[in-house]
């Protein structure tokens, strides 16, 4: 630089630039799996709510309910009108505990029925075979890092878990 002059060169500008973008695409990274880990934690508890709200409606009204996965982004809460355990006509769709085209799809493990619903009795029970060791559960089919990816569901109990990979463990 010549004596007396001020300002910054060429190659000063470029690595000052070249700093900043290498900053902001890792922060990018950061916040992109950021943003998944915290949309497979709402669905997860926006699931959780819908079958409890459902299990608590059923207690309450002494009737049971159904939540039937109806496809791989969509479930469907619902009175059983007709007491044969699956929706179908005659069924009051309750459209507060439903939801269509979520973000990720949707993986259960039912062995209940046709190995796609809970039937809700009027106890809150889910009936079937989710026995007492969280047999059942339902999960987000996303690999993410998030603390809550699924359900765990036996008769008595539904909580949220994690995924390992095989099941899912309730905390």
């Amino acid at each position: 630089m010549i004596k007396g002059t001020s300002g910054i060169t060429l190659i000063e500008l470029v690595v000052v630039v070249g700093i900043m973008t290498i900053l902001l695409s890792l922060a990018t990274l950061a916040f992109n799996s950021y943003q998944v880990r915290y949309n497979v934690e709402s669905e997860i508890k926006t699931l959780y709510a819908d079958i409890m709200g459902a299990r608590i409606r059923a207690m309450n009204e002494n009737r049971p309910y159904i939540v039937k996965f109806t496809g791989i982004k969509s479930y469907v809460t619902a009175i059983d009108i007709n007491g044969d355990g699956d929706y179908g006509a005659g069924d009051i769709k309750i459209d507060r505990y439903s939801k269509d085209n979520l973000k990720y799809e949707l993986d259960w493990k039912i062995p209940t029925y046709s190995n796609n619903k809970l039937k809700l009795d009027n106890r809150g029970l889910v009936n079937g075979n989710c026995t007492t060791d969280f047999k059942c559960y339902v999960r987000v089919n996303k690999d993410n890092s998030s603390e809550y990816d699924c359900i765990a569901i036996s008769n008595t109990r539904i909580k949220m878990g994690k995924w390992d990979g095989t099941d899912c463990n309730p905390r």
